[in-house]
């Protein structure tokens, strides 16, 4: 089985308006409130696939009951949320015609209590299950993926990575089967700023030193690598309008772990995660199937020699 981890979700408020007048009243054209977290969109966008996944994390509040609510309208019910004493976080994404910007929330504090009622959660996954972890962690839980990681080596278990750069240090070490940074958050974990194909391949070559087995590595509308501990593979943009960047790399990781899954094939997997993310890119919502398959034909994957 599958199970995609939220420690910090959300519900996403999404706005839009013509144009963002700070400081000054702003009407808004279109407004809709989503269920979010990096962990879940991966979940929502597996389901879109027709594979079962199983979101776990923390949940509390109003909030939480209408995260709950909508998994159980989409027919995702096979959630296991350890509820805690405080609120689900609400994220704001405001889009005009020439941005998008983002406010985030850091999220309630995690007891003692509510850690170990999680950890036994994860303690019980086994060699037959796959864990998606994603996003930033809320407070109270500071080396959280270090324990998670440290739990899924012990257990043989398979697990995956997307988070923020300044946490990789808690969890390289442990071999995960595929990290996703993007280039903000490849340049935030080494101090540096990444520019050209040399430097990113360079670089994800250092996280591949570091244990991470394939490092999946977004740049926006100039397309991603793959790299893996013999081979690197590039695809290049797909041409088109896109609508919104949210939730794209959420669907990149499940693509390509959908993909891989059925063939462990590197070169499917990759090509299946391009699609996914494109096509999250170019509508609003999150990829369906007809959709990524669509775009599975534009996409072209070769390999680097560098």
């Amino acid at each position: 089985m599958i199970y995609t981890c939220t420690l910090n979700p959300a519900i996403d408020y999404h706005i839009e308006v013509d144009k963002v007048n700070i400081g000054k009243l702003n009407r808004t054209d279109h407004t809709q409130f989503l269920i979010g977290g990096k962990g879940i969109n991966v979940s929502l966008v597996l389901k879109h696939l027709g594979v079962e996944s199983i979101p776990i994390g923390f949940i509390g509040g109003f909030t939480g009951d209408f995260i709950k609510k909508q998994l159980r309208e989409i027919d995702i019910h096979q959630y296991r949320f350890i509820e805690i004493n405080g609120e689900t976080r609400i994220n704001v994404k405001i889009k005009d015609h020439s941005n998008e910007t983002e406010l985030n929330s850091l999220g309630p504090d995690i007891s003692d209590i509510e850690w170990k009622a999680f950890t036994d959660i994860i303690k019980q996954l086994s060699s037959n299950d796959t864990l998606i972890c994603s996003g930033s962690l809320p407070k109270g839980i500071p080396n959280a993926y270090q324990e998670i990681a440290g739990i899924c080596q012990k257990n043989n278990v398979s697990f995956i990575m997307d988070t923020p750069g300044v946490y990789y240090d808690q969890f390289l070490s442990y071999q995960p089967i595929l990290v996703k940074p993007n280039l903000n958050e490849l340049s935030t974990y080494f101090n540096t700023q990444i520019k050209t194909i040399d430097e990113i391949v360079h670089y994800g070559k250092e996280l591949i030193k570091k244990g991470a087995k394939k490092v999946l590595i977004s740049f926006s509308a100039e397309g991603s690598l793959l790299i893996t501990e013999d081979k690197i593979y590039q695809a290049n943009p797909i041409k088109g309008i896109s609508i919104s960047s949210i939730g794209s790399g959420d669907s990149m990781v499940a693509g390509f772990i959908y993909q891989h899954l059925q063939t462990i094939n590197d070169h499917k997997a990759y090509q299946y995660a391009v699609a996914a993310a494109t096509a999250t890119a170019f509508k609003k919502g999150l990829a369906n199937q007809e959709d990524i398959e669509k775009y599975l034909i534009l996409t072209t994957i070769k390999e680097l020699n560098i």
